[in-house]
């Protein structure tokens, strides 16, 4: 979907299997206002979500879907859509339940064991030395951003078909449940 701030498209999340399914509740429907939709999106087969806040949390803040609870009361969930495809890039990724208006950067990196970040958990590694950044953007004011494949084209530059690398996305969270400040979402390790 094409989503408007107002739509607030991931205010409700759930998963089951390789399925997402997520509210918009500020939906408008054939001339009603606010009616809402649900939609449900595949986890394409090349992608696989991990680094989950569903059995332990920094500071008790679990969250069965996503990373961690945020001051959304919920975790962000990082969706990917497209093709794996890296000439031209063919992903398209999605941020939902993220604190609204609030700066969200898109890491790559090679999967690593959880370690703290936050108020979650940074699951991937530096690469050559440093945090790979792929771009920052404003969330919505519906707590969501997308990163269009035009957006990703930094991709090629570290991935080589046939390998595999960790997305996740790192948020600003003044009010998050630990005090830290910022929080992440969980991670997409990606067959290329």
């Amino acid at each position: 979907p094409h989503a408007e701030a107002t739509d607030f498209l991931g205010q409700s999340l759930a998963l089951v299997g390789d399925l997402v399914v997520t509210g918009a509740a500020g939906v408008d429907q054939d001339g009603a206002p606010s009616v809402g939709a649900v939609y449900l999106f595949q986890v394409p087969s090349f992608s696989t979500p991990g680094c989950s806040c569903a059995r332990e949390s920094p500071c008790g803040n679990r969250s069965d879907v996503g990373g961690c609870q945020n001051s959304t009361g919920h975790g962000a969930l990082l969706s990917v859509l497209g093709a794996n495809t890296l000439d031209p890039v063919g992903l398209e990724l999605h941020g939902t339940g993220l604190p609204a208006s609030q700066p969200a950067t898109l890491h790559l990196g090679p999967p690593a064991s959880p370690r703290p970040f936050g108020d979650g958990w940074r699951c991937f590694d530096r690469l050559r030395g440093a945090l790979v950044r792929l771009g920052t953007k404003l969330t919505s004011e519906g707590g969501s951003v997308h990163f269009v494949p035009s957006e990703l084209a930094a991709l090629a530059d570290y991935v080589q078909p046939g390998t595999s690398w960790v997305l996740q996305l790192a948020f600003v969270d003044p009010t998050g449940p630990c005090g830290r400040g910022a929080g992440s979402t969980n991670t997409l390790a990606v067959q290329f």
